[in-house]
């Protein structure tokens, strides 16, 4: 009884969710946010455009003169456009993500509730709770930047010389990770934002609704993560991009993980702020 309960709740969330996808206020906030990491992807992409040569060469620079000689030679360009636009686009998150995903849940709260006319503005909640926002986002993200960095080290012995096995790291293993850690932070976020939780209350609760609903809490973070890791999958292999197809082709793949996230983001705040309502019924 218990199982078929909670398929039929997991049922419900997405249900639920994409009922809200007419919302043009939630799009609106997701749309500008996706323009303006689409603005920083261009911005790379057209390095060589006075418009943006300059900053984008200082930024190159950060990185080594190496990779800044590469970066202006085709199609190095392209070979070097994943690392630093990944790079550029976690320094957007860090400003604007957390705040962005926080007035999405705002936005589907108010939503889910039937609120007309909400007390007050949500973003003007978002404003006085950002700092927490970035917070909940830096925790989320450090994670999983640390898991990118340390794991591969650890198995690197395991991996080398073996196709086989860095698919199966690359498709199962770093995905089953980001999984299980949106899974257990999958409500710091949305729990800042609706219910005004500092940072630490809102691990302390997302980590109470992980232990005592760990499945559901993992097919969610999964269904979130998907879209994203397939996208990084194919930016992260630019080489074979690069001699297989077209060069430019990056820049799409690359432009096509916004979208993905732009969806992602859509679908988490989404069914955490309807499970956070049903958890408070």
């Amino acid at each position: 009884m218990n199982l078929v309960r909670s398929i039929n709740r997991l049922i419900m969330l997405f249900l639920d969710t994409f009922r809200q996808f007419g919302r043009g206020r939630i799009w609106l906030v997701l749309g500008l946010f996706f323009l303006f990491n689409w603005l920083v992807l261009f911005a790379h992409y057209k390095a060589m455009s006075p418009v943006f040569y300059g900053p984008i060469k200082l930024w190159a620079e950060f990185f080594g003169s190496r990779e800044a000689t590469g970066f202006f030679h085709y199609p190095g360009h392209f070979l070097i456009l994943p690392i630093l636009f990944d790079w550029a686009k976690l320094a957007v998150g860090l400003v604007l993500e957390g705040a962005v995903l926080g007035l999405v849940a705002l936005m589907f709260f108010d939503s889910y509730l039937e609120v007309k006319k909400p007390e007050s503005s949500p973003l003007k909640l978002v404003l006085s709770s950002w700092g927490q926002l970035i917070l909940g986002w830096v925790l989320l993200n450090g994670l999983m930047l640390a898991a990118t960095l340390i794991f591969p080290q650890y198995l690197v012995d395991w991996l080398w010389g073996s196709p086989r096995r860095m698919m199966v790291f690359e498709f199962g293993i770093m995905p089953g990770i980001f999984t299980l850690m949106l899974a257990m932070l999958y409500f710091v976020i949305p729990s800042i934002a609706v219910y005004g939780d500092n940072v630490l209350e809102g691990l302390k609760r997302s980590l109470g609704i992980f232990i005592r609903n760990p499945i559901t809490c993992l097919i969610l973070a999964f269904a979130v993560i998907l879209g994203q890791t397939l996208i990084s999958v194919a930016a992260g292999r630019p080489v074979t991009i690069i001699e297989k197809f077209r060069p430019e082709l990056v820049y799409w793949v690359l432009l096509a993980g916004l979208a993905v996230n732009a969806l992602a983001s859509f679908l988490w705040m989404g069914t955490a702020v309807r499970f956070l309502i049903d958890e408070e019924e």
